[in-house]
């Protein structure tokens, strides 16, 4: 099970949506995969190789944190939440007025998000938490021209943390109704035998100039990086990228291959 959350990191929303211009607080919860679901949301979108993209629509790269929870429950409802996990992931998007469902902008079949497929186990998740010393940052290499897509973003940027992330998401799941927009979210895990674990990407980082007016274009290579604050540099990084020396120490990466 994944979710998404959209918003939740300064100046992010207002860069894809002009009517979000000033809210960087979370606005909603979408299901990106969702296991003994009928239709698109049974399709599990995550790879690690390849990003697949149609002619049909725009795409942007979405760089964020998604975080792993036990989950119980009461009485149909979730009653507490636990970090467990922590992952890089690429919640790629399409770009569409004509789409007004989050969900259907989400996945579109296989290969339509990226993700580090080795979650990292959390010490705890709280202010002292290793995810308060983090950056990320992305590019696109197009006809060999290395280009920042995402600006290099600190992870305490996050809007909502902590026990306030935890119990926004705890109570979003529990109230959020069906829109035209939005997804009811606990019809969705009842759907789904009400799982003992889900992962939720917790907001997508800011673009670049570059990054919000060009979007991915076939044969387009994608690189997100997460790594320790003050660790390097953004030539080092550059440098790192360019060399594709990703397996660097304190560094995850996400590599895809733009498709069609």
């Amino acid at each position: 099970m994944i979710f998404g959350i959209s918003g939740n990191f300064k100046g992010h929303l207002g860069q894809v949506n002009k009517e979000n211009n000033n809210v960087d607080i979370p606005g909603c919860i979408f299901p990106i995969y969702a296991k003994g679901m009928d239709g698109y949301l049974s399709v599990y979108p995550v790879s690690e190789d390849y990003l697949r993209i149609t002619n049909d629509y725009n795409y942007q790269i979405e760089p964020e944190i998604s975080l792993f929870f036990d989950v119980q429950y009461k009485d149909g409802k979730v009653v507490d939440l636990s970090a467990t996990h922590y992952t890089l992931f690429n919640d790629c998007s399409i770009r569409s007025n004509d789409i007004k469902k989050i969900s259907l902008k989400k996945n579109w079949g296989t290969c339509s998000k990226g993700a580090y497929l080795k979650p990292i186990p959390l010490c705890s998740y709280a202010e002292d938490s290793e995810l308060e010393n983090l950056r990320i940052v992305s590019f696109v290499k197009r006809d060999d021209v290395l280009y920042q897509y995402n600006e290099d973003c600190s992870t305490k940027e996050y809007t909502f943390k902590y026990d306030t992330l935890l119990s926004w998401i705890k109570d979003t799941i529990n109230s959020q109704e069906e829109t035209e927009v939005k997804d009811n979210l606990i019809n969705i895990l009842e759907a789904c035998g009400f799982p003992e674990t889900i992962q939720i990407a917790i907001g997508a980082t800011r673009y670049t100039d570059f990054g919000k007016n060009n979007f991915l274009k076939n044969g387009d290579e994608v690189f997100i990086l997460l790594y320790k604050d003050g660790q390097y540099d953004q030539e080092e990084i550059e440098k790192i990228v360019n060399n594709c020396d990703l397996e660097k120490e304190n560094i995850v990466n996400i590599y895809q291959k733009v498709i069609i």
